[in-house]
This record gives C-alpha cells, structure tokens and sequence, in this order.
C-alpha cells in the first residue's frame, strides 16, 4: 500500500499485511505424519510396540517359564528381579553414551546385546548364578532402551508435535504390552520351554535395531 504527500515528493511505502486468513495450520498429529516425519513416526511407534511387547513377556511369564525348566520358585524370583533390577542401571548408561556417541546406534547396541544375551540363557540351562546375571544385562539392555526411545522420540518430533508423537509412541506400545499377556499364554500352552521363548524373543529384539537403523539412515541426511 502506498500513500503520497500532496504537498512533497516524498512516496512512502507500508508493508500490506499477511492474510492470516488463508494461513494453514497443521494439527500435531498432521505434523507428525506430514510427508517428512511420517515414516520416523511409523519406525518409532513400530520399535516401541516391539519393546513393550518383548518387555512385558520377559517381566510377565519369566517366573513362570524358569520354574517349569526345573529351578524353584525363589531361585525364578530372584532371576525374574534381577531383570527388573537391570532397568535402571540400563537406563543411566544408555543416556550417557547417547550424549556420547549417535542415539540410534547406542539403542540398537543395547538390543543387539540383549538379544545375544537371550541366546546365552537359552544355552545356559541350571546354572543359577549365571542366570541372575545374564538377566540382568538383558534388563539392562531392552528396559534401558525403552528409556532411551522416549528421549529419541522426544529429540525426533518438532515442539508443536512432541506430545503427541510421544504419546502415541506409548499408546502403539501400550497394544503390544497387551498382545503379550496372550502370546505368553499362547507359547505355554503350546509346550514352548523357557529356551524355546527366549530364543523366539531374539526376533523382536534384532526387528527394532533394524527399524532404528532405517530410521537413522532415512533422517540422518536431512538433519
């Protein structure tokens, strides 16, 4: 818009104001699946379903499963705890090497190595002492990277969207905590042992690191 001075040969010039009418906004969940972070969405909700699925089924039926390969009761409790107890050492680690190293490869490293671990207690058959500690590396490993996930997602989705990318993250993983209460059921009444199971849930494990690996790989050139 310009205006002239009748009386000078001044011209000034004022900036016409924005439309805001025609101003699209989108809403947090079309942001976290527009056409950019879609697919780190579907990769992150993906890994998370795959977590608590595989977490759940270890805290859930892992008492169960040692006892009936031949400890007692205490002995399935103290290795179940010590799974448990894994978590937070897990947790503390893991966010110190993220601040170190790459976050994608520090979380796929930490299911890697509990997947490895998985195989070793399948193998390892009554020895007690080894068991408590193996599963607590494993504890350490898949419930540490459960925290780790969420400071991924949070670092991964842009402020307007974080909530809910975040919440939907824990809402897809919600349904996989559920679906194991049923797959461990499924695998007992099946007659699957202790080693069967944990060598099955080596698959869950090795399928997230490599969902976190196409997610590295897919953003890492647009960061």
């Amino acid at each position: 818009m310009r205006t002239r001075c009748n009386h000078c040969r001044t011209t000034f010039t004022v900036p016409t104001p924005p439309n805001t009418s025609t101003d699209v906004k989108e809403s947090p969940i079309q942001i976290a699946l527009n056409s950019h972070y879609r697919l780190g969405s579907i990769l992150l909700w993906s890994s998370y379903f795959l977590h608590l699925f595989l977490v759940y089924l270890l805290g859930s039926w892992m008492p169960t499963m040692i006892k009936e390969s031949g400890m007692t009761t205490s002995q399935a409790a103290i290795i179940s705890a010590m799974f448990q107890l894994g978590g937070p050492l897990g947790s503390v680690m893991l966010g110190w090497f993220m601040d170190k190293f790459e976050p994608h490869r520090v979380i796929t490293s930490a299911y890697v190595l509990g997947a490895i671990m998985l195989v070793v207690m399948s193998n390892i058959g009554g020895e007690y002492l080894l068991m408590c500690i193996v599963a607590f590396v494993i504890g350490a490993g898949f419930n540490g990277g459960g925290t780790a996930m969420n400071a991924l997602s949070s670092n991964f989705f842009p402020l307007p969207a974080r909530a809910t990318g975040n919440s939907w993250m824990h809402g897809i993983g919600r349904t996989g905590a559920i679906i194991s209460a049923f797959a461990g059921a499924w695998m007992l009444n099946a007659g699957w042992n202790f080693s069967t199971v944990a060598l099955a849930l080596t698959v869950p494990a090795v399928f997230i690191g490599i969902l976190l690996t196409v997610k590295f790989l897919r953003y890492r050139t647009l960061s």
